[in-house]
């Protein structure tokens, strides 16, 4: 945290674990009218012992006011030792050591009660097999869970990473329910470039079949089935990216293997 403080042009921190998906439009939507310089603490609001923290099974946030309040309190290595060692469990003690300060969760749902931060997938949410196992697993959140196709918010900022066997439904939510915010000057605003359908369809049938082609002697039928051979089934998609995501893991198990047989080599004696 203090080599974050060091660089004086950051203005908020999102800390998420390796299995989090980030949508950082929508977290920019959150933090667009709130000052850096005040201490913010925003995530999915749990608590343990009666103590509130957010949860680190799901992104957090801390802005810059916040971050000052920890490296103040704890100027040292020595400060740091001082607090203790917590395996596991750094979320709940950031935010017990937070709220020692003055500084606790905000609500970060939308406004209709929908989570933005989410400790489960989306498939889990929207599709849940077994409602009282979740509702189980979410009895440290603060605020209830909300299942089927409301629940989350579309300005929603983070999921749990996504079985194989389900992003096929989370594909589907991002397109039909995230809606990304597209204001402000910070680089999140839509291009102004626009075609028209019959230009769009156009330059499709062109990239797919070749300049030389005919565009006035395609049927409506015909352009159906060309979109229709280039886009895959659920089932097909779902093998794709079970292929994709294999070879990506052989091919890292290959460097992780061959660096490690390269360091342990013994040096030939000459």
């Amino acid at each position: 945290m203090r080599e974050i403080w060091s660089r004086e042009k950051i203005e908020w921190i999102l800390f998420a674990p390796d299995y989090a998906l980030v949508i950082p439009e929508n977290l920019r939507y959150l933090i667009a009218y709130r000052d850096p310089e005040r201490a913010y603490y925003l995530g999915h609001t749990s608590h343990f012992w009666n103590q509130l923290y957010n949860s680190g099974e799901t992104a957090y946030v801390l802005s810059r006011g916040a971050l000052r309040k920890i490296i103040t309190k704890f100027n040292s290595s020595a400060a740091c030792l001082k607090s203790g060692k917590y395996m596991n469990n750094e979320d709940y003690i950031l935010g017990k050591h937070l709220s020692e300060m003055g500084v606790r969760p905000e609500d970060t749902r939308d406004e209709m009660g929908r989570q933005r931060f989410h400790l489960f997938t989306a498939a889990q949410l929207m599709f849940p097999d077994d409602p009282r196992k979740i509702q189980r697993f979410a009895r440290k959140s603060v605020y209830p869970l909300i299942l089927g196709s409301q629940c989350c918010s579309p300005s929603t900022i983070s999921f749990k990473s996504t079985p194989d066997n389900s992003r096929y439904w989370f594909y589907i939510y991002l397109l039909y329910r995230v809606r990304l915010f597209t204001s402000g000057n910070l680089g999140n605003n839509l291009t102004n470039i626009r075609s028209s359908s019959l230009e769009t369809a156009e330059n499709f049938i062109y990239d797919t079949l070749g300049k030389h082609v005919n565009i006035s002697a395609i049927t409506s039928d015909a352009y159906f089935m060309l979109w229709k051979l280039l886009i895959k089934s659920p089932e097909e998609f779902n093998e794709k990216i079970r292929k994709e995501t294999l070879l990506e893991s052989n091919s890292f198990i290959r460097n992780i293997t061959h660096n490690s047989a390269l360091v342990n080599a013994t040096p030939a004696v000459i």
